[in-house]
């Protein structure tokens, strides 16, 4: 089964990859999900966010049993309390939902923090302002690779002039040590 949010793309050049993968492992019951590679990227399409707190990985496609549910917001599957075996492979999963004008992000964590305890407004400390404050963020890092095809159209129709700076890194201490 491959799972995938709302907010979620996967590039086509990694088709070929995720179906090979696929065969590959089928038979092998030892392997019980696939684990994909993340890019999140935040406040427009041209930066990702690059701090250890923004997963790296995550699991998307998973072997079809019963037994296995999704954990969370679907961070990860789960055996009862196990994770499940997986076989990372060389293939991204390209995720948008931080990329918003600073009001559709204000209200996207409003409506969140309804349905989750830890969730990001709370975390950002912006809860009930108006306009989320995308400068806000621990470290972010240029994308330079293509966009695929799917979204094209609606890249090109965003108008986000937001210009950040990839130098500034807002980290702790500890956060430096492991970045």
């Amino acid at each position: 089964a491959f799972y995938i949010q709302a907010d979620e793309v996967v590039p086509e050049w990694h088709h070929e990859t995720i179906a090979a993968a696929c065969k590959k492992y089928e038979k092998d019951e030892k392997v019980e999900g696939l684990l994909f590679d993340y890019l999140h990227f935040y406040g427009n399409y041209k930066y990702v966010a690059d701090h250890r707190r923004w997963y790296k990985y995550e699991v998307r496609i998973i072997r079809s049993n019963r037994n296995i549910s999704s954990y969370k917001d679907a961070q990860g599957f789960r055996v009862g309390n196990r994770k499940i075996l997986v076989q990372p492979i060389n293939a991204c999963i390209f995720h948008y939902g931080w990329v918003k004008t600073p009001k559709q992000m204000m209200k996207k964590l409003n409506i969140s923090s309804q349905f989750w305890v830890e969730n990001a407004a709370n975390q950002t400390n912006q809860q009930f302002n108006e306009a989320f404050d995308f400068t806000d963020y621990q470290s972010i890092t240029l994308y330079n690779g293509k966009h695929h095809e799917v979204m094209r159209e609606r890249i090109s129709a965003h108008h986000l002039d937001l210009e950040l700076d990839v130098a500034k890194k807002n980290m702790s201490f500890i956060d430096y040590i492991l970045y």
